[in-house]
C-alpha cells in the first residue's frame, strides 16, 4: 500500500523579502526482500525570511543497477508570498505591480507524507527519492528500510515559467498549457509530468474533474499519455532513462492548475542507483 498526504493553508496578506534556499535530498533504500513499511512525513513553516518550499516524491523498483518502474507521487511549490502573474501571448504582467504589490496567497505551513507497505512482491518498490526545499523538517519510522541524507541533482518547470498562456496566483491557476522541457542527468533520469487538469478539493466535498486535452511526456525509454478530464484520478505521467535525455511535456491542455503548478519535474539518478 502506497499513500501520499499532502496539505497547505493560504490567505491575502503583505509582501516578503527572499532569502538563501534550503536543500534536502533522501534515498530510501530497502533493506529486506520480505514485509517492508515506512512513514516518512514532512512538515514545512515558509517565512518571511525563508519564503520558498517544494517537495517532490518518485518511488521506483530498481533491480542490478537498472531502474525498472517508476511512479511519481507529484511535486508542488509553496510560496510564503504570491501575488498575481498572467502570461498571454509572450507578454508578462506582474498584475499587481503598478499598485506596489499585492499578495493573494499566503502559505503559512504544509505537511506531506508517505506511507508504505507491502509484503515484498516481485514487484514492490526498493527505492524512494524525495526532495525538500525550504525550512522543512523530516520524521522517519521504518522496519525493512533506511534512510540516507544523499546529493541528488533536480530541476523542475513551473506552469508560470512554461509555454503556456494563463493567470498564475502561487498554489492556483488557470491556463493553456503547450510545453515544457528540462534536460537529465548523465547517469539516467527520471523524469514526471503533471498537466493542468486538477481534480482539488473546493469547499466541502470533492470538486469534479477540470480540463480538456492531450499530455505527452517524452525523452524516456517510452512516452506516456494522459488526457483530461477522461485519465483524472489515474497516476502522474512517470518515465524513465538510463542515459542523458531531453524531457518534454507537450500539451495543449487546457484547464485549472491548483496543486498541479509543476507540470515538469526531472530528478538525476545517481551513478549507482
Amino acid at each position: 500500500m502506497l499513500a501520499l498526504m499532502g496539505a497547505a493553508s493560504s490567505f491575502a496578506a503583505l509582501p516578503a523579502s527572499a532569502s538563501s534556499l534550503q536543500v534536502q535530498t533522501f534515498e530510501l533504500v530497502r533493506t529486506t526482500a520480505g514485509p517492508a513499511w515506512f512513514q516518512f512525513h514532512v512538515q514545512g513553516s515558509p517565512s518571511a525570511s525563508q519564503p520558498h518550499g517544494f517537495d517532490a516524491t518518485i518511488a521506483a523498483r530498481v533491480v542490478k543497477g537498472r531502474v525498472v518502474s517508476a511512479a511519481s507521487l507529484g511535486a508542488y511549490t509553496f510560496d510564503y508570498d504570491y501575488g498575481v502573474h498572467v502570461q498571454a501571448a509572450s507578454h508578462e504582467v506582474s498584475a499587481c505591480q503598478p499598485l506596489g504589490g499585492c499578495i493573494v496567497n499566503r502559505v503559512l505551513a504544509y505537511a506531506s507524507g508517505v506511507d508504505d507497505s507491502d509484503n515484498g512482491e516481485a514487484d514492490a518498490f526498493n527505492r524512494f527519492y524525495i526532495v525538500e526545499e525550504g525550512p522543512a523538517s523530516v520524521t522517519f519510522r521504518a522496519n525493512g528500510w533506511q534512510l540516507r541524507r544523499v546529493s541528488l541533482s533536480y530541476r523542475y518547470v513551473t506552469d508560470a515559467a512554461a509555454d503556456a498562456d494563463g493567470i498564475f496566483t502561487g498554489d492556483q491557476g488557470y491556463e493553456l498549457f503547450r510545453s515544457a522541457t528540462a534536460t537529465g542527468g548523465a547517469f539516467g533520469s527520471i523524469a514526471t509530468g503533471d498537466p493542468p487538469c486538477s481534480n482539488s478539493t473546493a469547499g466541502i466535498g470533492l470538486s469534479p474533474p477540470r480540463g480538456l486535452g492531450t499530455a505527452t511526456l517524452s525523452g524516456g525509454n517510452r512516452s506516456s499519455s494522459l488526457t483530461c478530464p477522461t485519465n483524472i484520478g489515474t497516476p502522474l505521467l512517470t518515465g524513465s532513462a538510463g542515459t542523458r535525455m531531453n524531457w518534454r511535456l507537450t500539451g495543449p491542455v487546457v484547464g485549472d492548475s491548483t496543486f498541479a503548478h509543476v507540470p515538469l519535474f526531472v530528478l538525476d539518478l545517481p551513478r549507482n542507483p
